[in-house]
């Protein structure tokens, strides 16, 4: 009975440590995962031979894998931390690493200090780790947020889709066919989009879906949640620092270096994505983005379904579907851009 006991005791505490250290541990050490993604990739491409392209593909495996396990680590505290909001609310903040470092590389970049965003990264989670070891376990659920909150995100997130984001990832799916037919998309689009009547308006519903759905996350983390929820919440925060970096890029980026922001830029021409020490780590902050998003607007959809009193199973399966179709994009426009280089 003692030693049931004491096992049962010694398995609780290691799942505690894990979700109170895992997600930042795993993200204090994202940037190494990155590097070797980027080390193996190179010679997986400079590779001449069978055996070295062997060797190569197997190392890029494992360093993909360590890359991505970050947010399924961080998934996974998530869901199994609900007695613990500080838990939550760190796992959150390291389930979107990707773009998180993909910010602070483009601002340090602009400051003239290329190399400041490691230091800054490592400062960083070495403080959450310490606050995480310092700070008492928070049970005390937010205010949840008013209806007109919850209401205005999903008229706001409905009105992008149809007017932009529809579009946009349609016309990067047409890189899977060429970069030219990408472009000629991209340029009719732009008329839309970037004219003066209705850009601003994109701007200010971005805007609103950032502090919208700022106040919804705070208030939902706290509470106890299903694989849905959890989805929900986690793409949420990801997505939130996706679309700041994005819009960085966007309309501050392109000024500053005096590029134009297509396709072929995104993906790290000429030079390509893998081949770049810096640029690799737009792989998972863009095909993780493309996933999310549709993920994070089928968990949404969901829920209003449910209070149409639609059917839970057919619901859930229009979700999975979804998902499903979500990372299928993901992967064939990923591929697009690994596949542009000099």
């Amino acid at each position: 009975m003692d030693t049931a006991v004491r096992h049962m005791s010694q398995t609780r505490r290691r799942e505690v440590l894990t979700s109170q250290y895992g997600p930042s541990v795993a993200a204090l050490f994202y940037p190494l995962a990155l590097f070797a993604l980027h080390e193996s990739g190179k010679q997986l491409l400079q590779a001449t031979y069978a055996g070295g392209k062997l060797a190569a593909g197997v190392a890029m495996g494992l360093a993909v894998c360590l890359v991505y396990s970050v947010p399924v680590l961080s998934f996974a505290v998530i869901l199994r931390s609900t007695a613990d909001v500080r838990s939550r609310r760190l796992a959150h903040l390291a389930f979107a690493s990707p773009p998180m470092f993909v910010l602070i590389g483009v601002l340090f970049y602009m400051l003239g200090l290329p190399n400041g965003d490691y230091l800054v990264w490592t400062l960083g989670w070495l403080g959450v780790l310490a606050f995480a070891r310092v700070a008492r376990p928070v049970n005390r659920m937010a205010a949840p947020a008013a209806t007109w909150v919850r209401f205005g995100h999903g008229i706001s997130a409905a009105l992008i889709i149809a007017f932009f984001l529809a579009w946009h990832l349609g016309n990067h799916l047409t890189a899977a066919w060429s970069l030219d037919t990408d472009k000629q998309v991209m340029d009719a689009l732009r008329t839309w989009y970037r004219s003066s009547a209705v850009q601003p308006i994109l701007i200010a519903l971005f805007a609103f879906q950032l502090l919208s759905g700022l106040r919804l996350l705070w208030a939902k983390i706290a509470r106890e949640t299903d694989i849905y929820s959890a989805a929900q919440t986690a793409t949420g925060a990801f997505l939130v620092v996706y679309i700041v970096s994005h819009l960085i890029a966007v309309f501050v980026w392109r000024i500053f270096q005096e590029v134009d922001t297509t396709f072929a830029w995104a993906s790290g021409a000429p030079t390509g994505l893998l081949l770049d020490s810096w640029n690799e780590r737009l792989i998972p902050h863009y095909s993780l983005a493309v996933w999310f998003v549709v993920t994070h607007i089928a968990v949404g959809v969901r829920v209003i379904l449910i209070a149409h009193r639609i059917s839970l199973i057919a619901v859930n399966r229009v979700a999975w579907a979804s998902c499903a179709a979500g990372f299928v994009l993901s992967f064939v426009i990923t591929l697009a851009q690994l596949s542009v280089r000099s």
